[in-house]
């Protein structure tokens, strides 16, 4: 029987096998090369996961304003319907002391909201 040959790398150097499951073992380069793309790919990710993380509080936020704005104008809405609902029905309609209290915390909140520093 002929000895076994040993598998060779391109530049013509032999390699290790391992005797158990006869796969080839990584030398420290190959080691080393894999560490270093695991490394590079963490510190891509890392940028980026901020980058991310940043944007997407913004756009929360933005939404989140958003929201708040609609339900001051429906909250202003709704009162003026009720308003005009009670001056149509009747002609000598006087809105309540809680309403006018109401309205003006409605319009309050709206100009607040809408304002150039909410923006």
């Amino acid at each position: 029987m002929w000895p076994a040959r040993r598998p060779r790398t391109r530049t013509g150097k032999t390699v290790t096998a391992c005797k158990r499951t006869g796969r080839i073992l990584a030398t420290w380069g190959q080691g080393f090369l894999l560490l270093t793309l695991i490394m590079i790919i963490l510190a891509g990710m890392m940028p980026v996961t901020i980058v991310m993380l940043s944007l997407n509080h913004y756009f929360y936020m933005q939404r989140r304003l958003t929201d708040v704005r609609l339900e001051a104008i429906h909250e202003v809405n709704w009162l003026l319907a009720q308003f005009l609902t009670n001056c149509t029905a009747e002609r000598d309609y006087v809105p309540s002391e809680n309403f006018l209290q109401s309205f003006r915390a409605a319009t309050a909140k709206t100009r607040a909201l809408f304002s150039g520093t909410t923006c």
